[in-house]
């Protein structure tokens, strides 16, 4: 195992291999294997818990390349972006917006499902942070060594 993400009853491990296994319920753990993503290196990931999903499965964003592969049960499909590789991938807490950091020292907050662009920030760091975290659902905070930056709707930011 190289690692793993948690919701508030199961979690996903990534495997060497690429792999995903899901654990959908901790109380009745049941190990199961998800779509076969792509074979290339992960840049970063993280989960969709199965209460903000369509098919209410859990569902694996993959930062691979330049674009994103999201993984459920059945299927590992590439979202077409083409500004990665993202350094770091969160979903906010309600489940409705995804942040990414490119390469370039860029945040975006788009929609969950990949079809708007709601804001941008220029952190102007080519260094990525060492996390990054969303604070509500309104705020996206950046952590480097030595900063923090609160990152709020349409770009609004404070160090």
């Amino acid at each position: 195992m190289v690692d793993c993400r948690f919701w508030s009853s199961g979690f996903v491990a990534l495997l060497g291999n690429n792999q995903l296994i899901s654990v959908p319920r901790l109380d009745e753990p049941r190990p199961r294997l998800l779509a076969t993503p792509p074979a290339d290196d992960i840049k970063s990931w993280t989960i969709v818990p199965p209460a903000y999903t369509l098919s209410r499965s859990v569902e694996v964003l993959l930062a691979i390349g330049q674009t994103i592969n999201v993984v459920d049960a059945s299927d590992s499909e590439d979202r077409m972006l083409q500004n990665g590789p993202f350094h770091h991938l969160c979903v906010s807490p309600n489940g409705r917006f995804i942040a990414l950091f490119t390469e370039d020292g860029k945040v975006w907050v788009i929609s969950s499902d990949f079809q708007e662009k709601l804001s941008e920030y220029d952190s102007h760091s080519k260094v990525a942070p060492k996390d990054m975290q969303w604070c509500g659902n309104d705020a996206v905070v950046l952590a480097w060594e030595d900063e923090i930056r609160l990152i709020g709707p349409n770009g609004a930011a404070s160090k």
